[in-house]
């Protein structure tokens, strides 16, 4: 038995060197006289059935007084326990089949065998007599016996009733546990096999084709206790935040932010390229992982749940339903809890009297019912791609009057499930000139989340149109021609490419590069590509078929990623708050979008006085201007030169935590978005 003990004290020590709050424990116990036989009866189930749930429990043993004067249906009992926990109980079944693999060998008869084995003597030269306390354990002995050719061995069973317990694994004050680094950090996924019918097929169908796993057994692969999730029909829930608490001592996984160049009218696919990242991490290079993704809308003229064969299932429940005024869809994309909700929208200024303070939610004391509003639509969404690997939807603030990114309750959630060596993708809105901006300046400054790689998504098709088409509007005319091989006109439109690339490591992040590739591109035209990224400075550059092939045709990018995450890297802000409101500005204009110079109207210039006085000068800046062009003129495409940025006008809104300034060519309307509850 001492040198039982020495080895399992070396191997936890070992164990320690990797995981230095790896503590194997047993505790908590259950005693039939403390709460009467009926309490006790109903306390040990429901001790089984949190046990079966918790992620930070390995294994179970339940021993209970099988020969009390009170009858217990052990079946009932045995039933009870989770398969793949059960050490002591069910197991019999697969112990009496000879099958060994993929359980817990009993305890008692497996700790027996193992003092038999450090004698030294041939398992059919023992003569010994075992005493059991029960039935049961003489039964799996005799099974284990059998297997292992022992013989000769005089078994009987003790009427001595051991103590009454139940065993579970316990978190200690680090948050660390026997399963918390030794499978908790490993989603046991279901992925589904992806196959290809044919690249006719609309979204639709092969949305369709797909299986769907049910939201039960989605959550619990991922990790999620069924307390911690509310179903929404069949395939999709929504998550309490809970699970915050229950995870908030464990380390985060790797952050990874998609953005894009600036967006033509033909689409460069940036979500769909998020989806196929996260199911080449998931399905097919055995991480863990996770997407966050905005919601889509029933306003939405486009699919932005992916497509093809990288997408969100069923299509048809991706879009929930609650009607929701832009700022306060900012809010709730940029809430860390409840009460922090709470206190932003009672900060929402909803009218603003001439030299006087202005009017908020809370000085009409309504920010508890907006609260109770949407004290649902704040859980974030969880659904998947058709390749099974978990996807949370959730919020959808407008890229121009707001920061154009899903939420940050969602990026949290994810990242403590997907442990520290897993991966979370999100994508940021429209291009790295706006959307990673913002991302990184206003959401992660709120978040305190610090990303780990950036991917830019480009397509030849988009290249081409930056290098020759002088507007948006004549861009529709030319589809064809955008498909014919041009290395030179590509060569002009990889000026766009570098410039975005520079945007996104002015963070101080690695970027890789993301070709979406399409059947009618060349190799010399990728070559050119992906060339010119790594002279940029992308760490690397990759071609992706994801659209057509799933997470298979992102496996070369998925690689990339991981290399990339693992590359020495200081994340740093483009600005500091403490600078004065127009110089913010100014650094935005002139880094991100090459602008010469910034010009603020009268009526802009007063709005800065006047919120510089009310305390809100030091927050971030959130530019409303036109995402189809670096300047802000929409039908300028390419790299605009020696333009002036003018901002006529400049709103606070201070529930979100962001002034924003209106460029010239911005129209501003009552804009109200449908959003899912």
């Amino acid at each position: 038995v001492r040198i039982i003990r020495t080895r399992l004290k070396k191997e936890v020590g070992e164990m320690r060197i990797g995981c230095p709050g790896f503590r194997p424990c047993l505790v908590t116990q259950i005693k039939e006289h403390m709460v009467g036989f009926c309490g006790y009866v109903i306390q040990v189930l429901r001790g089984i059935l949190a046990v079966n749930e918790d992620s930070a429990v390995h294994g179970l043993i339940v021993q209970l007084p099988l020969d009390s004067i009170h009858r217990i249906n052990i079946q009932r009992v045995t039933q009870c326990i989770a398969p793949e926990k059960d050490v002591d109980g069910v197991n019999a079944g697969k112990l009496a089949r000879g099958d060994l693999t993929g359980c817990f060998i009993p305890c008692t008869p497996s700790g027996c065998m193992e003092l038999i084995a450090q004698t030294g003597d041939t398992a059919t030269n023992i003569q010994n007599e075992i005493v059991f306390n029960n039935h049961c354990q003489k039964s799996r002995w005799l099974y284990l016996t059998f297997y292992n050719h022992i013989a000769a061995i005089n078994q009987c069973v003790s009427t001595h009733l051991s103590c009454t317990d139940l065993a579970t694994a316990n978190i200690d004050n680090n948050g660390h546990s026997w399963r918390q680094h030794v499978s908790v950090t490993v989603m046991e996924s279901l992925f589904f096999k992806l196959i290809c019918f044919s690249h006719d097929c609309s979204d639709g169908e092969i949305s369709q084709s797909c299986a769907v796993k049910p939201i039960s057994s989605l959550s619990s692969e991922v990790g999620l206790l069924s307390s911690e999730v509310e179903a929404y029909g069949k395939s999709r829930g929504k998550v309490q935040l809970d699970v915050l608490k229950r995870t908030e001592a464990l380390p985060n996984g790797k952050y990874v932010v998609v953005t894009g160049i600036t967006p033509t009218l033909m689409g460069e696919g940036k979500t769909t390229t998020a989806l196929g990242l996260a199911q080449a991490l998931g399905a097919h290079l055995n991480m863990n992982a996770f997407a966050c993704l905005r919601q889509p809308t029933h306003c939405n003229t486009v699919n932005v749940t992916g497509g093809g064969y990288s997408q969100i299932i069923p299509m048809e429940e991706d879009r929930l339903n609650l009607l929701v005024a832009s700022e306060i869809m900012a809010v709730l994309s940029l809430s860390s809890s409840l009460e922090d909700l709470q206190q932003r929208l009672s900060k929402i200024i909803v009218a603003q009297p001439q030299s006087r303070e202005p009017v908020t939610v809370k000085d009409l004391g309504v920010a508890g019912m907006l609260n109770m509003i949407l004290k649902d639509a704040i859980k974030p969404c969880l659904m998947q791609t058709v390749e099974g690997t978990p996807v949370f939807l959730h919020t959808n603030p407008l890229c121009d009057i707001a920061h154009g990114n899903s939420s940050i309750l969602s990026d949290k959630i994810a990242l403590k499930l997907v442990g520290p060596d897993g991966f979370v993708v999100t994508e940021a809105g429209w291009g790295a000139d706006i959307g990673l901006e913002k991302f990184f300046n206003i959401k992660c400054r709120s978040s305190g989340l610090q990303p780990d790689v950036v991917v830019m998504v480009v397509t030849v098709r988009g290249l081409k149109m930056h290098g020759r088409v002088p507007s948006v509007t004549e861009a529709w005319l030319l589809p064809t021609k955008s498909s014919e091989e041009n290395l030179q006109l590509l060569e002009v439109g990889c000026s766009h490419l570098r410039k975005q690339i520079e945007n996104s490591r002015a963070y101080g992040l690695p970027v890789v590069l993301a070709v979406n590739t399409f059947s009618s591109d060349t190799g010399a035209e990728l070559d050119m590509v992906c060339q010119q990224a790594r002279l940029a400075g992308a760490l690397d550059a990759v071609c992706c078929t994801h659209w057509s092939d799933g997470g298979a045709g992102a496996v070369a990018l998925g690689m990339a990623v991981q290399s990339a995450a693992e590359t020495p890297h200081s994340f740093n802000f483009l600005y500091s708050l403490e600078i004065p409101v127009q110089e913010k500005i100014t650094v935005i204009a002139q880094k991100m979008y090459g602008a010469k110079d910034v010009v603020l109207s009268t009526k802009a210039m007063e709005k800065v006085t006047l919120f510089t006085g009310q305390g809100l000068g030091n927050l971030p800046v959130c530019i409303a201007k036109t995402p189809l062009s670096l300047s802000q003129d929409p039908e300028v495409m390419g790299i605009p030169r020696d333009f002036i940025l003018s901002v006529e006008d400049i709103l606070a809104n201070a529930g979100a935590g962001f002034l924003c300034p209106l460029v010239h060519s911005v129209s501003l309307m009552c804009v109200f978005v449908y959003y899912g509850t």
